[in-house]
């Protein structure tokens, strides 16, 4: 999730407020905007023409968003489909991210990894992934219907991905998943709301482990959770798959409810006392505020170098 999608899901959810307060909100939005297109300009994995087309159409995207229609951005010349402004800057930010985190740690990974995507919203990682690997095989989850519609026919753009409907915590069970006004922090944590704000949507849907749902996978190269508060519940639910797994990349929360993100770094330590962190994405939310922050975690790092110690 982007600071920008944060500020703009503060829209969606207070009273209209005074000019002043307006304008700078607005302000803080067109400036992370300019950010991320220097931030994509900069991506040297990824071909300068590739850039180029994503942020050309990113803006050709915003007016006919504005305007109330569905959007186009070409990735690659594969089309990501959006109904919702503020998945230009979510994708847009996921390409940064993924770069920073993951470009690093291609040397060690194979040429055709296998990732899982918890928390894929209408493919934003995956797009993403595509680009540092053309190659890869990849799952995705999503547990929202009405979302998954959009993820399975941006996915169909790709080879060797996979989508499912379904989410993925500690049990299986049937959960309410709560739908923000802005589709990307919908979650199955309930939320906080203020005395006379108006309750969110919720609809029923189908929880399983990521343990039973990626049984049939041998290894995995990436897992990442992105899934708004419930990340403790993936995790504790995803044990074995931890275990046979080489980088997580999981989005811990500062400022939201559940278990601490002490919780559920623990729990990944428990099921793999081998892990390490080994690098902390940029702060997401408001100037003044850190709401959440990606982490990468090397669940199988090589061993010391016993002449050269560290």
């Amino acid at each position: 999730m982007t600071d920008s999608g944060r500020r703009a899901g503060r829209f969606a959810r207070v009273p209209p407020r005074d000019g002043l307060s307006v304008i700078r909100d607005l302000r803080f939005l067109v400036s992370r905007s300019l950010e991320l297109d220097m931030r994509t300009v900069r991506l040297a994995a990824w071909p300068l023409r590739r850039r180029a087309a994503l942020v050309t159409s990113k803006y050709v995207a915003v007016v006919r968003l504005v305007g109330g229609a569905r959007a186009r951005l070409s990735i690659g010349g594969v089309p990501f489909t959006t109904r919702e402004l503020v998945d230009v800057g979510t994708l847009q930010a996921a390409f940064a991210d993924t770069h920073d985190l993951l470009a690093p740690v291609r040397a060690v990974l194979p040429d055709r990894p296998v990732v899982v995507d918890v928390g894929a919203h209408r493919g934003e990682f995956l797009f993403a992934v595509k680009q540092l690997f053309p190659r890869a095989s990849v799952l995705s989850f999503e547990p929202d219907p009405a979302v998954h519609v959009d993820l399975a026919a941006n996915a169909a753009g790709w080879p060797d991905v996979t989508t499912r409907c379904v989410a993925l915590g500690d049990r299986t069970a049937s959960m309410v998943l709560y739908r923000a006004p802005l589709s990307v922090m919908s979650s199955l944590r309930p939320p906080s709301q203020a005395p006379g704000e108006q309750p969110l949507e919720q609809v029923e849907v189908p929880v399983v482990t990521l343990d039973d749902a990626c049984a049939e996978l041998d290894h995995i190269d990436v897992l990442k959770v992105d899934v708004e508060g419930f990340e403790d519940a993936v995790v504790a639910g995803a044990r074995d798959v931890i275990r046979r797994s080489r980088f997580l990349l999981v989005e811990l929360g500062l400022t939201r409810g559940g278990a601490s993100n002490l919780d559920v770094l623990s729990t990944v330590h428990d099921f793999c006392p081998t892990a390490r962190i080994i690098a902390i994405g940029r702060p997401l939310g408001s100037t003044t505020s850190t709401v959440c922050q990606d982490v990468l975690v090397d669940l199988a790092p090589a061993p010391p170098d016993r002449d050269h110690p560290a």
